[in-house]
């Protein structure tokens, strides 16, 4: 199971709303059964409208050993916009695709 943490920005990071980042992003770490040390980064955002309708905005990290996996999600519900993330960061990891981490790529290069 990843470590979790979150932080929130315009909006204030409730019980329900950490219990819905964990209900959401938690199965994730059963697609990696043989990591250890998971740690995942989630910023929650709440950006206003003048048309009334509030848009959530959810970034997230997914640092493992093998690799960093990031994602962006968007919705008018947080629970639509972290499902987004989820699917994203879901679809990056059974097909192995990282980002490149500046150390990364230095060690990359390094091996060369």
């Amino acid at each position: 199971m990843p470590n979790i943490s979150a932080s929130a920005t315009n909006l204030e990071l409730s019980q329900e709303r950490q219990a819905l980042i964990e209900q959401k992003l938690a199965p994730l770490g059963r697609l990696l059964a043989g990591e250890r040390n998971i740690q995942m980064e989630v910023i929650v955002r709440r950006i206003e409208s003048s048309l009334g309708d509030d848009m959530f905005c959810v970034s997230a990290k997914l640092v493992t050993s093998q690799g960093t996996y990031m994602a962006v999600g968007n919705g008018h519900y947080l629970a639509r916009a972290l499902s987004g993330v989820r699917e994203y960061l879901r679809r990056s990891l059974s097909r192995g695709e990282s980002v490149r981490t500046p150390f990364s790529y230095k060690r990359e290069l390094a091996l060369r």
